[in-house]
């Protein structure tokens, strides 16, 4: 299935919802994927990322609800496999519009408690989203900049478990690596960072989440 479309969500600035977005899309690049990038953050990340010499995605910034529709339209009619949104660190009008029009969401979550209650309020605020366009669109908490041996960690994940929100086994643990692909535009391609998107992208695949692999 082509037009996918996927976005990164979290009340909380700082989540990873950037960098989460970016290992994604890279990865399915790599594969040989035609991605387009929307940028609704004001502070302008993937943008500047996109604008990188060694990156080569096709990019839009939006930062009017009543565009968020429109120019996924535009960006469908031109085969893309997959739309990539990132989005800005609160609930917003435009997030609502952003939710609205997804396909699939990912709501990143470091290894704190203000990063689980912000997860939790966003998951919830998809929900009334998905209840008020009378949509069903999966949505998954991805933990993120972890370190995944220690007790907060567990504490965390169990207590987003707790409120039987959906979770990928996999995580995108601290790694140096991926400061280095936003400073450079390159994705890892060795090391942890590299074996921890490998992971996320196996398990995203065998829940069939990315229809670009549905081959």
């Amino acid at each position: 299935m082509k037009n996918q479309v996927i976005s990164f969500l979290q009340e909380k600035g700082g989540a990873g919802k950037t960098t989460d977005l970016i290992l994604v899309a890279t990865h399915m690049k790599k594969d040989g994927a035609k991605i387009a990038m929307i940028d609704t953050d004001q502070r302008k990340n993937l943008l500047r990322f996109c604008k990188k010499e060694k990156t080569d995605f096709d990019y839009q910034f939006v930062d009017d609800e009543n565009l968020i529709k429109p120019t996924i339209k535009a960006l469908k009619a031109r085969g893309y496999d997959a739309i990539f949104i990132d989005t800005e660190g609160y609930k917003s009008t435009l997030s609502t519009y952003v939710i609205a029009n997804s396909d699939l969401v990912f709501i990143p979550c470091k290894a704190d408690e203000s990063n689980a209650i912000c997860a939790i309020r966003t998951f919830k605020n998809i929900e009334t989203v998905c209840d008020n366009f009378e949509k069903e669109i999966p949505t998954y908490v991805l933990m993120s900049d972890i370190d995944p041996v220690t007790n907060i960690t567990q504490v965390v994940k169990k207590s987003i478990a707790e409120q039987g929100i959906p979770m990928l086994k996999s995580i995108v643990g601290h790694a140096t690596g991926f400061k280095e692909m936003l400073t450079t535009g390159v994705a890892p391609k060795t090391g942890a960072a590299k074996k921890y998107i490998e992971s996320v992208m196996c398990e995203l695949q065998m829940k069939n989440l990315i229809k670009f692999y549905d081959k």
